[in-house]
């Protein structure tokens, strides 16, 4: 099966305008489901982290990861390989109450390389509101489904220049 290409920014404003009334020809997205098409589970993956950041929750930022992810995070020296690197990783996000820094989507791609395995590059922010400062990131990531369930098998973050 040949890769497939998706604009995430477009294939947003499509699901956004799937929901409104106003627009009752155009069918509701597929909930994330087996059925969901791979790169809207592997969005659906990182919109869950994106989330459970801003929520400040490790143990649901880390069940966004598979246990045997390949983890390299913006201030890592060495790679991660097993789930005690990620959790060292974001141990430090419990001392920020929740919404006290907003994580965001800004813009992204996915590539389907098949039915389990979707690759996502793009880019995401973290806003800080005590600061008021935005943390401009870029991430790579291979999400996969197990048994079912999609979450990230590999994960790179950078700082976006």
């Amino acid at each position: 099966m040949a890769p497939r290409a998706i604009d995430l920014p477009a294939a947003l404003a499509r699901e956004s305008r799937s929901t409104d009334k106003a627009t009752p020809s155009m069918p509701s997205p597929p909930a994330a489901t087996e059925h969901a098409r791979p790169e809207a589970e592997a969005q659906a993956v990182f919109d869950r982290f994106l989330a459970r950041f801003t929520d400040a929750d490790v143990e649901a930022v880390l069940d966004c990861f598979w246990p045997d992810a390949l983890f390299w995070g913006t201030t890592m020296t060495a790679l991660a390989t097993e789930a005690s690197g990620v959790r060292g990783y974001f141990s430090s996000l419990s001392a920020h109450a929740p919404g006290a820094r907003v994580a965001t989507w800004i813009s992204g791609a996915a590539r389907a390389l098949s039915e389990e395995a979707v690759l996502v590059s793009g880019a995401w922010q973290i806003l800080s509101g005590a600061e008021g400062t935005i943390r401009p990131l870029r991430v790579s990531a291979a999400v996969t489904r197990r048994g079912g369930v999609w979450k990230m098998a590999q994960f790179h973050n950078s700082a976006r220049p």
